[in-house]
């Protein structure tokens, strides 16, 4: 009998001690660290880098978003302007300089992420390796415009006006390196356009040069210059979507106009470090999501002249890596060259 009590007081400890395991084990992985901060996170303020000075579309997005993701997470959201390298400077200190842990992302454009990658002499970050895609957030024509007093009306208009003229004409584009860039570029091949490419830091900059009249002509974001449109500072003669845009209704697309191959869509994304754990990535994507989704973001969006999206992650990256190839085939093709 007292050899029966035994076993099963022994047994009970075996099973009450295996028990105890099981639950520090449990107790143990709840408290670790990356359980914590997925549990906690966010629990201080987001910082959104923008990769161009203010007043941009870039900007424009960040802003929008940020707002909106301030109040649906209950954290602050601070923007900062980081420009240079045609978007390198900021987006490598996302890519390689920030802790991974999703307090910090780059609101970007193709040109660091996809245009760049072939026409940058040297990336200091690899898009594929360092980089994680969050969502594409927005997408927008591109559009072909002189100042005012340049005295032509369409794209043909402006190729005969620039051969015309012993120094041709000065062409802006926002920075070296993007999508405008390799249009411009397009736009020189296909024409026969005598032009000189003038890169600036930014679309802000761009702007106001082409309005001054140091630029004859540019090469932009609809959104950054619609107000200098409207105000007839500017004269729109292309968009480069398939479609007219209904912010502009008059103005013709580039097939319109007989030079289809500079048919393209600016696109804008959010990335993170690629280190930055899949769950708050998750997390990230599903609050970006429910910002675009919103009515009042959209609307925002909209009167800046983008339509607002959203993909997965993992649609992201695909895109990412599609634009990669259809622009290096055009960087190649062009000629075009980091200024």
């Amino acid at each position: 009998m007292h050899q029966i009590v035994s076993s099963q007081i022994a047994g009970s400890t075996r099973w009450f001690s295996l028990l105890i395991s099981v639950s520090m084990t449990m107790l143990v992985t709840a408290l670790s660290p990356a359980s914590v901060q997925a549990q906690a996170y966010p629990n201080k303020s987001l910082r959104f880098i923008v990769p161009y000075p203010p007043g941009g579309t870039v900007d424009i997005l960040g802003r929008v978003l940020g707002d909106a993701l301030s109040r649906s997470m209950g954290q602050q959201v601070i923007i900062e302007n980081v420009a240079g390298g045609g978007g390198q400077v900021g987006t490598t200190r996302v890519a390689k300089q920030v802790p991974p842990d999703g307090y910090t992302i780059v609101v970007n454009s193709s040109a660091p992420l996809a245009t760049g990658v072939t026409l940058y002499p040297s990336m200091p970050y690899d898009v594929q390796k360092d980089l994680a895609a969050v969502s594409i957030i927005a997408e927008n024509a591109i559009v072909l415009l002189v100042n005012a007093d340049v005295p032509v009306k369409s794209l043909k208009e402006l190729a005969d006006y620039s051969k015309s003229r012993p120094e041709g004409i000065k062409l802006g584009i926002p920075s070296s390196g993007s999508m405008h860039h390799l249009t411009a570029e397009q736009f020189r091949m296909v024409s026969g356009a005598k032009a000189t490419m003038v890169p600036y830091k930014g679309e802000a900059p761009t702007v106001a040069d082409v309005v001054g009249g140091h630029l004859d002509a540019a090469v932009l974001n609809l959104p950054s210059a619609l107000q200098q449109i409207k105000g007839g500072k500017l004269r729109a003669l292309a968009v480069t979507s398939r479609q007219r845009s209904p912010l502009v209704p008059d103005v013709p697309t580039v097939i319109e106009a007989g030079m289809p191959a500079l048919e393209c869509i600016a696109w804008f994304a959010v990335m993170a470090p690629a280190a930055t754990p899949k769950d708050v990535l998750a997390k990230l994507n599903a609050e970006f999501g429910k910002a675009l989704q919103s009515e009042s973001v959209k609307q925002r969006i909209t009167a800046a002249g983008a339509t607002a999206m959203h993909t997965s992650a993992e649609e992201a990256s695909a895109f990412i890596r599609k634009e990669v190839a259809h622009w290096a085939k055009i960087a190649k093709e062009s000629g075009a060259k980091f200024e």
